[in-house]
């Protein structure tokens, strides 16, 4: 089965200007269903007209899906600055819709047990990282402590005494830098 597309009300291959509405939703879904069936006619049959059948129809679909979908930036690009202009309240309405920061409801339950198997060995989703065996291996000989001991020596109030005489009279901490 030969299926060609016809492109001559379709694309000024010359000139790349459309002659047809792109910004029809059929237009893109007519388009998509000739990529398709020339796809599977490709792949039953890998002739070269077949492929060059297949390729022309992809290109065809993809020019006709870009020019959409830059129509459809430019309307929403004129649709935002006319709402900054004219109406702050669909400004903002457009600008939190773009967002697409949709609630997801994600048991905290499903969180436990992907984490719960991606920690365990046995899981087949345990995947080994090299540097939290190496810590552990240091943990588990002792080569940690030895390295956290010096931090473990309590401070003496002779320690503490030098520290605040060290402090300027007059001067406190600034908060704001914290």
């Amino acid at each position: 089965m030969l299926l060609t597309v016809e492109t001559n009300n379709y694309v000024n291959r010359n000139k790349e200007t459309f002659e047809m509405d792109t910004n029809s939703p059929d237009e893109c879904l007519e388009r998509r269903r000739i990529f398709y069936v020339n796809l599977n006619v490709f792949r039953d049959d890998k002739s070269e007209l077949n492929r060059y059948n297949m390729v022309t129809a992809r290109s065809e679909y993809k020019t006709v899906l870009r020019r959409a979908r830059l129509s459809y930036n430019i309307d929403q690009t004129t649709q935002l600055n006319n709402a900054r202009l004219n109406n702050a309240k669909e400004y903002w309405n457009i600008l939190r819709g773009t967002t697409n920061a949709e609630q997801q409801n994600i048991p905290l339950s499903d969180f436990m047990f992907y984490f719960k198997a991606v920690n365990n060995p046995d899981s087949r989703f345990f995947i080994p990282d090299e540097d939290i065996i190496n810590f552990n291996d240091k943990y588990i000989k002792g080569k940690i402590q030895i390295m956290f001991s010096e931090l473990d020596v309590p401070i003496s109030v002779d320690e503490i005494t030098v520290a605040i005489s060290q402090l300027k009279c007059g001067k406190a901490v600034d908060l704001t830098k914290y």
